[in-house]
Formats: structure tokens, sequence, C-alpha cells
């Protein structure tokens, strides 16, 4: 009675953290094998009692690809559980077992091609069509006391495009990953341009120019906004634990000033302002910063921007989305004009500077083993339920 009581009904996360923000890298090892063993220790639930009854990934937000996420099917997919043991984990399957293995799955799995960005950030998980779950016949309990030991394998992958996918050739397919880090580096946010395709003064139904007057036809103007992570040990003293941000653009008014405006809401199709070219693409209040760019005999792209802005690292910037653009008066008819708009979604570090407790070793074909790797790019974020 006291061990029911105890057992989690939570659906638990691999990282905790990531629950419901999206990683900041992604994990491309896992499923790239057309057949191929992979056996993951996982301790990050250790010390939770859990009656498992399902494991699920979740899609890297992006915009997808074939080149990252070429739809597949593996005549089965085998999945065992027990427990193992992250400290002492090796490229030896056997001795990584630390109990008796559980059959919890054996199917057919499809997953399908996919482009273009996922409907949520970050992704749902086990997709919207389920393809990313593997629900188990029989529930798995893990008392806590050790790690969680998983060994799938596939078998007879095909690819939806029919490309020859042979025993060692790989194909990636991105899930969600978490933070390659440690206290003394640093975290990038992920940065999209708004609109996706930047627009130049050909460009279909644009009236007037997309850069400056002082330019040439071909290249529009652009902004692109930059926000890190720095860790608490990070060598610039100044920005341990901190969050960084500036912005940089090109292509505006020489020798004069360039406005950048930064706001905390997204207008994806943008409010048209007569400008000619690009729309407004921020909502509400914005911080804006003054630049000064340089002559044309000194820097023949406009470049303006690199001021830093520093605050003191809180949870609550973790995923949170930043939206930058610059503005300009052109050289020659004086008109208000709009550079390409970039958001950033801030990255996600591991509370306290942790490192996530997870190691991957892969079998492909009958070859040698490869890892273990104990990386974001063969440990996707993983739920528990």
């Amino acid at each position: 009675m006291l061990l029911c009581s105890a057992v989690s009904a939570q659906a638990l996360y691999s990282p905790a953290y990531l629950q419901s923000t999206e990683g900041p890298l992604y994990g491309y090892y896992f499923g790239r094998y057309n057949t191929c063993t992979y056996q993951m220790v996982d301790g990050e639930i250790r010390g939770q009692v859990k009656s498992i009854s399902e494991i699920a990934t979740r899609l890297d937000y992006r915009s997808h690809t074939t080149s990252t996420a070429m739809g597949r099917t593996w005549a089965n997919v085998t999945l065992k559980m027990c427990d193992g043991d992250y400290a002492t984990f090796t490229n030896n399957l056997a001795a990584n077992r630390k109990s008796s293995q559980t059959t919890v799955f054996s199917a057919s799995v499809t997953w399908p091609t996919f482009t273009g960005n996922p409907l949520t950030q970050p992704a749902v998980f086990g997709g919207t069509g389920g393809h990313y779950r593997f629900p188990f016949s029989s529930n798995w309990l893990t008392l806590g006391q050790k790690d969680v030991l998983m060994e799938f394998d596939f078998k007879n992958g095909t690819l939806a495009n029919n490309l020859t996918w042979g025993s060692t050739s790989s194909y990636y397919y991105y899930h969600d990953g978490y933070a390659s880090y440690s206290p003394t580096s640093s975290l990038s946010g992920s940065r999209i341009s708004i609109p996706s395709t930047r627009l130049n003064n050909n460009s279909a139904g644009v009236t007037f120019r997309c850069n400056d007057s002082a330019h040439s036809t071909t290249t529009g103007s652009y902004l692109y906004l930059y926000g890190n992570y720095y860790g608490p040990w990070y060598s610039n003293v100044d920005w341990r634990d901190k969050l960084v941000m500036y912005s940089v653009s090109y292509y505006t008014r020489p020798s004069a000033p360039a406005v950048h405006a930064w706001g905390f809401s997204t207008n994806q199709t943008g409010v048209d302002i007569g400008t000619g070219c690009n729309r407004l693409h921020i909502n509400g209040p914005m911080l804006l910063q003054f630049f000064m760019t340089p002559p044309l005999s000194a820097q023949s792209n406009s470049y303006s921007g690199y001021r830093y802005l520093v605050w003191p690292w809180q949870t609550a910037f973790a995923g949170f989305k930043v939206v930058g653009q610059a503005a300009w008066t052109d050289s020659v008819s004086g008109s208000l004009n709009l550079s390409q708009a970039s958001e950033n979604t801030l990255p996600s570090p591991p509370p306290n500077g942790e490192v996530r407790r997870s190691a991957t070793i892969l079998y492909p074909g009958s070859s040698t083993p490869i890892g273990p790797y104990p990386y974001y790019y063969a440990n996707p974020v993983m739920r528990y339920l």
C-alpha cells in the first residue's frame, strides 16, 4: 500500500526543465539507421517511483525539410526496459543491464515526412499523429533506486522517398534536444527572420526600396537579433550567469542614424505602414537603440549595431521571444524604410548549471558499437507517462 501511494501518477520529463520549453539544440542520432540497437540510460528520473506506460519524443522546432525529417518506416521496433546506471555506462550492452529486461513494445513504426514548422513551440510530445510514441503493452515499474535503461531495436527501415538506406548509412530525423552545456560555456538563442525570405528591390509586391538608395538593388536590408546566456563560470566575469543581447543591421543609409527597435510580441503577417517593402512586425511597446552607420568608404554594407545589453539571468527568460527590426530614412527620398525583422527565442539553460545524466550507445547493423555519447545529439528530450 505504501508503494502504491508513492508511485508517481504524473508525467515525468527528461530533462525536467524542458517539459514545456523548447530545447536549445536537437537530437539526430535516434532513428538515423535502418537497422540499429540504441541502448539509452537516463538518470534524470532517478529517485522517482514510476509505473511507466509510454515513452515519447517530440520534433525539434524548426522549419523542417527532407534533410531534417525524411519519412521512414521500420518493419519492427522492439523496446526493452530494465534498470541501468549512468555512472558505469559503457559500450557493453550486457554489462549495462542492471536487472532483467522486460519487452514492452514491439510493432512496425512510421515517422512521417515533415516539412515546415511544428504547430506549437515546443512541438507536442509524441507528435500530433502519435508517430513518436512508444505505448507499452504492459506497464514497467521503476523503483527510483537505479537509472532507467531503454534498449530499442530498429529493424529493416525504408525511406519514404525510396532512397537506398544501407545498414551503415544514415539519414537524420531531428528531435528536440537539450543543451550541450557546461558552467564555463554559453548558449545561443535560436533566430528566425521575418519574412523568412529576404525581400529586395526586385521582389514581387515591392513598390519602393528594400534597402537604402545608396546601395544596389539586389540586397535588401536586414537586422539580426542575438540573445546569449553565459554560464556562472564563463571567462568574462562581467557576463557570468547573464543574458547578453545585441542587434546588428545592414544596408541602411550610410553616414546616418539607424534605429534598432526591439519588441516582445511578434506580428508574423506585419502591418503595412507605407514603406513599400517590409512591414512592421513588432507589436506593442518597443525598446529603441540609435546607431550611426559609417560612410560607404569605410563600410560598404552600412553595418551598424553591436551595443551589448546585459541582464542578470532569470528563469522566466528561458524560451522567451524577442523581435527586432531596423528603421531609417532613405538617403534620396527621405522616406521611412524598415529592414527584414529578426525573432530570437532565448536559450533554456539547465537550472543551476546542471548537466543531463543521459547517454547512448548505438550498434548500426552488425558494426562495432558507437559511443557511449552523453551528448544532446544522441539523447532526445523524452516524456514518460
